[in-house]
């Protein structure tokens, strides 16, 4: 009895000797294939993390040469748009977007066809020259409902609009918008994000 016992038992250990031979492929195989993702993603960061610092520092010398030479404003701004979407096309840029850190009284690009959400309220200046010869800003700068704005009247006075937290714009011009301090003293760092408008949006197509 026990012989047969014995024998039973040393087939179930052999049966699971083989079941772990057969699977140390499987496994290897596996970890294989999850140190290549971990690889991958760690290139992909590394993509983000290089592509948001060329833009910020392109985003830099826009800055400088809009203030240096005014007239040549949009132009600049327009090739920083082209490396931005070029960017996005390539991969560059996550498909949530790039989230955005600015102090009040900073200069920022704002891209057209991006999608600003803000983080936690932040009140923004945008210059009244975007909607020049406009009948209604609605037709270039595009907010959720709820959104504060405070439209110019006066040509060289900036149009105000105030974010909350969670609420949206986006703009059918690129333009340098800049975060208005809220109170005096007022140096919170703002952050909000910013995603590009899907191919299939219909200012887009037009």
């Amino acid at each position: 009895m026990m012989t047969w016992l014995n024998l039973i038992i040393a087939c179930g250990v052999a049966f699971l000797c083989y079941l772990l031979w057969l699977m140390i492929p499987i496994l290897r195989s596996y970890r294989m294939v999850q140190e290549e993702q971990r690889t991958r993603r760690l290139a992909r960061a590394q993509k983000f993390k290089e592509a948001e610092a060329e833009l910020i520092k392109v985003q830099e010398l826009v800055r400088i040469g809009a203030e240096k030479h005014p007239d040549q404003t949009a132009m600049l701004i327009e090739a920083y748009f082209l490396l931005l979407e070029g960017q996005y096309l390539m991969g560059h840029i996550p498909d949530d977007g790039r989230v955005i850190r600015q102090r009040p009284g900073t200069v920022f690009i704002w891209p057209k066809f991006w999608r600003m959400t803000a983080d936690n309220g932040i009140l923004l200046a945008i210059p009244s020259t975007l909607v020049t010869n406009c009948v209604d800003i609605s037709s270039v700068i595009h907010f959720d409902n709820g959104v504060q704005v405070d439209g110019a009247t006066e040509p060289n006075v900036p149009i105000r609009a105030l974010l909350l937290a969670d609420q949206s714009a986006w703009l059918s011009k690129s333009c340098l918008a800049t975060v208005v301090p809220q109170s005096e003293g007022d140096e919170v760092e703002r952050s909000f994000r910013l995603i590009r408008l899907p191919e299939n949006t219909s200012v887009r197509r037009s």
